[in-house]
C-alpha cells in the first residue's frame, strides 16, 4: 500500500498524529535497562530453542519443567525469565 496515499485519509492522519502525540508521554528505557532487557530476551530465545529441541526429540510439547531441567535452571528461574520478558515488553512503553 502506498503510504503517501494513506496519509491523505483523515483517519490515518488522526491515528498518526495521535501516536506522535502519545510518544512523549512514556518513559524510555535507560541504556542499562535496555541492555538488561536484551539479555533477558536472549535467555528467553535460548529457552524457546531448548523447548523446540525437546519437542522435536519427543514429538510432544515440552513442559516448563522439562525445559528448565534441560537448561539447568530451576522451574522458578524459568518462570522468572518468561514473566520478566513478558511484563517488561508490555510495560516498557507504558510506564
Amino acid at each position: 500500500m502506498n503510504h503517501a496515499a494513506c496519509s491523505q485519509l483523515p483517519v490515518y492522519s488522526k491515528l498518526k498524529m495521535s501516536a506522535v502525540q502519545r510518544a512523549g508521554q512514556y518513559k524510555l528505557l535507560t541504556a542499562e535497562e535496555e541492555k538488561m532487557l536484551a539479555v533477558k530476551i536472549q535467555h528467553l530465545a535460548d529457552l524457546k530453542d531448548i523447548a523446540a529441541e525437546l519437542e522435536e526429540a519427543t514429538g510432544a510439547e515440552a513442559t516448563p519443567l522439562e525445559v528448565a531441567a534441560k537448561a539447568g535452571i530451576s522451574p522458578a528461574e524459568y518462570q522468572v525469565h518468561f514473566c520478566y520478558v513478558l511484563v517488561a515488553s508490555c510495560t516498557c512503553a507504558v510506564v
